[in-house]
C-alpha cells in the first residue's frame, strides 16, 4: 500500500434539493426531487503552515423550502391559426418591401438609360 504525501486531504461535497412536482393532462401528480451538487478538495493547513494528519469527508446537504411544478397544458387550435397566419402575413409583408425596392431601383434606372446618364 502506498503512503500518500496528501496527509491533509479534506473533501467537501454539497447538495441541494429542491422538491418537483409533475402534474399531466390527466391531473396526476407525480413527486419527485430535482437536484444539484458541488465538489472540492483542499489540503488542510494550520495557521503554522503544518498539515495536520488524516484527511476529512464532509457532507452538506440543503433542501429548499419552495416547490418547483410542472404543469402539462395543451394550448387550443387557434393559437396555432393565430401563429400560422403571422408568418405567412410576415413573408407576404418581407416580400412586398423587396419588390417595391426592385421596383423603385428599376425605375431609376431606367429613366438615367432614357436621359443618357447611364455610362
Amino acid at each position: 500500500m502506498k503512503k500518500s504525501h496528501h496527509l491533509a486531504l479534506s473533501h467537501d461535497y454539497h447538495l441541494k434539493l429542491v422538491p418537483t412536482s409533475f402534474i399531466d393532462q390527466n391531473k396526476v401528480r407525480t413527486d419527485s426531487f430535482q437536484y444539484t451538487y458541488a465538489h472540492q478538495s483542499f489540503l488542510m493547513v494550520t495557521p503554522g503552515g503544518i498539515a495536520p494528519r488524516g484527511s476529512t469527508v464532509i457532507f452538506r446537504y440543503e433542501v429548499s423550502a419552495l416547490e418547483i411544478r410542472y404543469r402539462y397544458t395543451r394550448k387550443p387550435l387557434y393559437h396555432l391559426l393565430t401563429m400560422m397566419c403571422a408568418i405567412i402575413g410576415g413573408i407576404f409583408t418581407v416580400a412586398g418591401i423587396i419588390d417595391r425596392v426592385f421596383f423603385n431601383v428599376h425605375q431609376v434606372l431606367r429613366k438615367k438609360i432614357q436621359l443618357g446618364k447611364q455610362s
